[in-house]
């Protein structure tokens, strides 16, 4: 397996944990009063942001075809 093979298979952001991009395990992350973005092994980018214990709430999804973190092809 080259390098490149090895960290995408380890990747923590489109594998088991599916960090947020801000380095924190999804149980981790706090819903109700910050942004944020993470991905899924389904090709789901998720991002949004929760203000003011829910004044202001965006959520979105979008597909994409590659890990941003590591590359690796998502949705095969």
């Amino acid at each position: 397996m080259t390098e490149l093979e090895e960290k995408q298979a380890n990747c923590p952001y489109c594998h088991e944990p599916f960090l947020d991009f801000s380095g924190k395990a999804s149980d981790e992350v706090d819903y109700d009063d910050l942004a944020y973005c993470g991905t899924d092994d389904y090709g789901n980018l998720e991002y949004g942001a929760s203000f003011d214990s829910g004044c202001v709430n965006k959520n979105e999804y979008v597909k994409i075809k590659y890990c941003p973190m590591c590359g690796r092809r998502l949705g095969d």
